[in-house]
């Protein structure tokens, strides 16, 4: 069970920086819209394009995850307490890399 945990937390945590990248760029991106100067503009698109690409890859990891989640539970997961160890141990695991800090439930 530790390597599976291991691989999702590892997408989790590329997701979450996905993320992240894609927040930097959106915040980036307002600051320069509206810019006239031609070399802000090719460095808006540039940003643009980026960000465009950034968020391609967001979602197809995250449809990634979806489906191996959902693959994973349906074939390994069969009970209610496997899968609420296998969340929690997922949870433990993001945190110790960093990925996010502890949430307040």
């Amino acid at each position: 069970m530790e390597s599976i945990v291991d691989k999702f937390a590892n997408l989790e945590c590329r997701a979450i920086n996905l993320r992240n990248k894609r927040f930097e760029l959106a915040s980036t991106i307002r600051k320069l819209d509206g810019e006239t100067s031609a070399y802000k503009k090719k460095q808006l698109d540039s940003l643009k394009l980026i960000a465009d690409n950034t968020a391609i890859q967001s979602l197809q990891l995250a449809d990634t995850i979806k489906e191996d989640l959902q693959r994973y539970f349906k074939n390994n997961l069969t009970t209610l307490e496997a899968r609420s160890q296998f969340n929690q141990d997922l949870k433990a695991k993001i945190l110790a890399k960093k990925c996010i800090q502890a949430v307040i439930e």
